[in-house]
This record gives structure tokens, C-alpha cells and sequence, in this order.
């Protein structure tokens, strides 16, 4: 009955996917027109297994697509994410929300490349960073960048001198390399809003350089040392921490949202106060640096 459901209704538009893969580098028109096919089926059948949607044949297309070793992501992803770049410039501003994902596989014990992705010994897998853009009113766009890597076994746990590492060797570098991803992607006029969760609040990323109408937008998680410009010129600057600071803020806008039902609270209706301070962030101090 499911399948018969799926047969009567429309299928997508084929056209798509070869607007978005006809520019992959898979230096074969075979590979690229394999690749097409294979996302025609799973867009056709979004519910079935990969092999089901796909058949042995096209299964065994991807086979040799993905274990050929000059297949990259970049190099699949190429053609899609200059349909992204495309589509955003119909607006003259584009949110891009750049979060990471954990991939697990603690199942496939024999694949090789892993590395953990939780503190538990069977949690392995590998990680995928992605900047996603979409419209102001929320029209999904498209990626503009992904990255993927997996943890040095020998090095996870060994966080006791993680503040004196260089920035270049923190995981955390992927927030200012989904920046420079984004920007690549974007012609130079293109105006982004970067948006990040807390994870995101890293001082490194925030002080990387970038466009003037790039902007980023971070949910804060530092007790951060702050700085105010001077009230009057000539005057000296008045320092804080970025919560209070904010706290006493003008309020400049009030909205409601629902909270949903949480484990112990009910449903509820919550009041959301914008507050508005123009501060200069202060970097943290590290060891051993004056």
C-alpha cells in the first residue's frame, strides 16, 4: 500500500538535480551522470534505504564514485554549493547557520578512520561541520560549506593544556574556517548574517578577520571582560563582564514565545526582552602571555 501511495504522487522535479551536480568534479561525464541519477532516486523515494531507492546497479555507481580516490566532498559538493552562492544572491541578506554533527557508527567495528565522538569507549564515528544558508522569511538555499574529520584516538581526553594550544590546533578552529568557507562561496557584495550556538563563542572566530557585511550573530557563554567606549571624548573607556553589561542595556524590543513542555515543567508562555549595547570584547588572558 506504501509503495502504491509513493507511485501516485508526483515526483520531484528531475531537472534539480542536474542543475546541482552537473558542476561536480568527478573528472568523468559518467560518474557525473551516475551521481544525478542516484539523488533523482532518493529524492523519488525519500523513506527507503539507500540500496532500495537505488537499485544494485546505481548502488554499485556509488561504489566506485566514492572509494575512487580523487572523490572529495569539495569536489562533489562543488556544483551544488555554486547553486547555493546563485540562489542567495536574489536577497540582499542571507542567514547562514554553521553548527557540527556528530556521525555515529559504534556498530561498524571494522571501519576504519573513526575516532571517538563521545567519552565512552564504543562511541565512535566522525564529525561534520556544515554552513547552511537560508532566506530571511526561512526559504531553505543550500550549503556553502562542509568539513569533515575524524578525533586522534591517542589525543582525545588530553584536555589539561588545551589554553596554551595554538588556535590553528583547537577543534574549535572550525568556526573560523566555516567563516572563511562561507565567504569564498559568496561574491564579495553578498551581505550574511553567521549565525552560531554557544559553542561558537570563541574569542579566535569572533577576531578573525572578515567583509564589512558579514556579521555574525553568537549566543554567548563566556563571562567575557567587556568594554565600553568612552562617554565623553578624551575620557577613559569603562570596563565589565559581558552579562551584566548586557543586563543593563536598554530594552529596544519585547516579544512572546512558547516554551514547550519540558521533564518536570508545564507548557508555558515566555517573555523575550531585546536589549541593545555597542561593547568591545576583550581577549582572555593565557597562560604564560602577558
Amino acid at each position: 500500500a506504501l509503495r502504491e501511495i509513493r507511485s501516485r504522487s508526483a515526483p520531484p522535479d528531475p531537472d534539480w538535480a542536474v542543475a546541482e551536480l552537473t558542476r561536480a568534479d568527478l573528472r568523468d561525464r559518467r560518474r557525473i551522470k551516475s551521481a544525478i541519477r542516484i539523488c533523482q532516486r532518493l529524492a523519488e523515494h525519500p523513506g527507503w534505504s539507500f540500496s532500495a531507492a537505488c537499485g544494485p546497479a546505481l548502488r554499485q555507481a556509488a561504489h566506485r564514485i566514492l572509494a575512487h580516490p580523487k572523490t572529495t566532498v569539495p569536489k562533489l559538493l562543488r556544483g551544488h554549493m555554486e547553486q547555493t552562492a546563485a540562489r542567495c544572491r536574489a536577497y540582499p541578506l542571507v542567514l547562514v547557520a554553521q553548527d557540527t554533527t556528530a556521525v555515529a557508527y559504534n556498530s561498524h567495528h571494522a571501519t576504519t578512520g573513526l575516532g571517538p565522538i563521545t567519552d565512552k569507549a564504543t562511541g565512535h564515528g566522525f564529525f561534520a561541520h556544515t554552513a547552511y544558508a537560508v532566506a530571511p522569511d526561512g526559504t531553505p538555499l543550500g550549503l556553502l560549506h562542509a568539513d569533515f574529520w575524524a578525533r586522534n584516538p591517542a589525543e582525545h581526553g588530553k584536555t589539561k593544556h588545551r589554553r596554551e594550544r595554538d588556535p590553528d590546533e583547537k577543534e574549535s578552529r572550525k568556526w573560523r574556517q566555516g567563516l572563511e568557507g562561507v565567504e569564498r562561496a559568496l561574491p564579495p557584495e553578498q551581505a550574511v548574517l553567521l549565525i552560531q550556538d554557544r559553542e561558537g563563542d570563541v574569542f579566535d572566530f569572533m577576531a578573525a578577520p572578515r567583509r564589512a557585511n558579514t556579521h555574525l550573530l553568537l549566543r554567548a557563554s563566556q563571562p567575557r571582560v567587556v568594554e565600553l567606549p568612552a562617554e565623553a571624548p578624551g575620557g577613559a573607556p569603562e570596563r565589565g563582564k559581558l552579562f551584566a553589561i548586557a543586563a543593563a542595556g536598554p530594552v529596544v524590543g519585547m516579544m512572546s514565545v512558547r516554551v514547550g513542555r519540558q521533564p518536570g515543567q508545564r507548557e508555558r508562555e515566555a517573555t523575550l526582552q531585546v536589549r541593545y549595547t555597542a561593547l568591545w570584547v576583550q581577549p582572555a588572558k593565557r597562560k604564560g602571555v602577558p
